[in-house]
């Protein structure tokens, strides 16, 4: 099994990329830091890729805590991608332990493709 985690308190980010998504690969939602730590807790021997916005209803110092305990805890573990619009919260997370980073303005599948050909290519579907 296959598991992505976006932690992102806006609903229709999880669903942009369970689109994104080949069939049997799951993506869990969570809606703020502490159900996102707790996901990757019970998950963790699942999951694959981290997808963690920069303002989950909390500072993005909280943020940059998560990044740097989920990176501490699984240091072998797939990418953790940082998806904010806003491109400094991007750099911090960076520099935080994230392997990447993408403007959460990202409008549909083909321009995600287009942009971050490498991001899913083991879990994305494409046309």
């Amino acid at each position: 099994m296959t598991t992505i985690l976006v932690i992102d308190d806006e609903f229709t980010w999880a669903d942009f990329y369970r689109n994104l998504v080949k069939p049997g690969v799951i993506v869990l939602h969570a809606w703020s830091l502490d159900q996102g730590k707790e996901y990757f807790e019970r998950y963790r021997c699942t999951i694959t890729m981290v997808i963690i916005d920069g303002r989950v209803r909390a500072p993005i110092e909280d943020s940059i805590r998560l990044v740097r305990y989920i990176r501490e805890v699984m240091y072998f573990m797939g990418p953790i991608v940082a998806a904010s619009g806003d491109p400094t919260n991007n750099a911090k997370l960076v520099a935080a332990g994230c392997e990447r980073a993408w403007s959460s303005k990202i409008p549909d599948r083909e321009e995600a493709h287009q942009h971050y050909p490498g991001v899913f290519a083991q879990v994305a579907t494409r046309r």
